[in-house]
Order: C-alpha cells, then structure tokens, then sequence
C-alpha cells in the first residue's frame, strides 16, 4: 500500500479551468473512433467477471486506445463497504484484477488504485477482495484514507461546490478508468459510473447538505459537476450481482441482491450509465420506496444533468450498442 506521494511529481492547488481540456482530450478521442466501427456501449451478459471484461475491450477496440507504453493508470473500483464480493457492495474482484492485467499488457508502467471508503479503509480492501485481485495482478494498493492526500482544487463550472479536496491521483494519472458497480441507491436512486467519482473527494457530506440544510436537494447537480474537473477515459460496469433495492448498504444479500451476470462499457460514462441503468428499469424486484424507482434514465438527476451540460450522451436510440451473449 502506498500511503504518501513516493509516485507523484507535483503537488499543490488545482484550477479545474487550466486542465479540464487536456485530461478530457482522451475520452473524445476514443468516443471519435467510434465512426470507425467502434461501438459506443458495449453490454454483456452471461459471463465471469474477467471473461466479459475480455469481450467488453475485445469490442471497444482494445486497451491500447486507452492505455499506453510507460503510463501510470489509475483505477477507481467501488471499494466503500466492509462486505464480500457475494454482497454485490463493491465492484467485482475480478473485474479489477483483469482489468488490471490489461492495463500492465498494454505496457503500463503502474496501476494505481484507491477509493475513498465510507467504512473502515483496510477492512473494505480485505473483505471486498480487491486488495488481493490488484496484488496478485502486480498493481498498487494507494489509501483515500489520509486527509492529505486531497488537495483544494477548483471547478469553476460547477453550479453549488465550487471548491473540493479531490484526490490526488485523480489529476496525475495518466489514465483514469472508472469501475463502479452497478446498484440500487436510496438517496440517488441509481449509483454507476458518474456516482462511483464522489469517491475521489475527501467531504462527501458537502455533495449532500446545501447551505438551507436541505439533504440531498443539489445531490444530483454536485455528483455531475465532477465530470467538468476530469472525465473518466474509460469506465467498465460491473454488473454481476446486482443490488436491486436497499443500496448502497442496507440491501439483504438473499433477498435484494441477485446475480444477473452484466457488465457494460464504454469512453462515454453517462452514455454506460443510460445504458446500465435498464438493468433498475426492466429487472425485478424493485425499490420499495417508489420515488427511488426509475422508468427511463433521465429519472437519474445526474444523467440528464450531465447530458445537458453537454458531457455525454444519454439518448440510448441514438448510440451505437453493441451487445455480446457470452
């Protein structure tokens, strides 16, 4: 585990403005291939975790459209919770981990990987699995956990939190790749790909509470404006047990979580999250609550807000899908 900056260059405060341009560059890059047979989202089903991340890169072109020779990749997995893999808390073990190995294939220098756990730090890497999936893939453990490994960074673009302690890694990365799983959410209504980034800030309360004390009423807009520091260049959803209701942690293992065998991915995160999200839509049971049930993706708040600010594509009719039965 790496606990304070033995790999990092540069510290200090960022200015969202100054760098949103080149760490975006990426992202459209690979999102232009698509005009040369690329799909944008790619949905699996019917296989193990490591084998349809296999598939999902095989039909996005490969990992090399991402990663490069010498450069230091940074994983983003849901490791919040102290549960095992059987709860479907955290992203997949095995996901991460062939993920992972993809990444050092393609002649990645490191793999980094954190998130900033809402339990007990150590305890959520050991009983998620994650911890031993990236050591055993040769990558690197790094902790959320210290204050001091956030730095005071501006998003200017933002409309409520303008200013939040943001991991380090998130900006130094070469490579940022997202790997959320797919779950119910009782205060989002849907956690994926834009959602797993609150993980990459250090006040998640700040997301929550507006300046009214009113909970949850800027939620959506605050977990979109993140995407206005840096998007993701790729995000891979895990989508093998999924939480149906009682997300992100009150879910009973027997009777919310079930196992439906999907992963998605793509360059795009809110075009994967639109897609993803058909799995709350069409599957059953749903939310006990009804206002936390969805019946199309713009029921997402932060979906459409991202769609509307212009930083992908949630209009599933028109995005290219290409969908594999392993």
């Amino acid at each position: 585990m790496i606990k304070r900056r033995s790999f990092l260059k540069t510290s200090g405060t960022f200015t969202a403005g100054a760098v949103v341009a080149p760490y975006l560059s990426l992202s459209r890059k690979a999102a232009a291939e698509t005009g040369r047979g690329v799909p944008d989202v790619v949905s699996i089903q019917n296989g193990e975790p490591a084998q349809m991340v296999d598939k999902a890169l095989e039909a996005l072109g490969g990992i090399q459209r991402f990663v490069k020779q010498n450069q230091i990749v940074v994983l983003k997995p849901n490791i919040a919770w102290r549960r095992v893999p059987e709860d479907g808390a955290n992203t997949h073990p095995g996901v991460v981990k062939r993920v992972a190995e993809h990444c050092f294939k393609a002649g990645a220098k490191k793999v980094l990987v954190f998130d900033h756990a809402v339990q007990k730090e150590e305890i959520s890497w050991e009983k998620s699995g994650i911890a031993v999936a990236v050591k055993e893939a040769g990558g690197t453990m790094v902790t959320a956990a210290d204050e001091r490994m956030y730095h005071d960074t501006d998003f200017p673009k933002a409309k409520f939190v303008q200013k939040r302690k943001v991991h380090e890694l998130v900006m130094e990365g070469d490579v940022f790749i997202d790997l959320p799983v797919l779950k119910n959410h009782t205060g989002a209504k849907f956690t994926c790909g834009i959602k797993n980034l609150m993980g990459c800030v250090w006040d998640r309360q700040a997301y929550h509470w507006n300046a009214k004390k009113e909970k949850n009423k800027e939620l959506h807009q605050n977990i979109a404006d993140f995407l206005t520091l840096r998007k993701p260049d790729l995000c891979i959803v895990d989508g093998y047990r999924v939480t149906l209701r009682g997300g992100p942690h009150k879910a009973n293992p027997k009777e919310d979580v079930f196992v439906q065998k999907r992963l998605y991915a793509s360059a795009d995160v809110v075009a994967v999250d639109a897609v993803a999200s058909q799995v709350l839509i069409e599957s059953v049971p749903k939310a006990r609550n009804e206002e936390l049930r969805i019946g199309k993706p713009e029921d997402v708040g932060y979906i459409k807000i991202a769609h509307e600010m212009g930083i992908g594509n949630m209009n599933i009719n028109n995005l290219r899908i290409k969908k594999i039965s392993v």
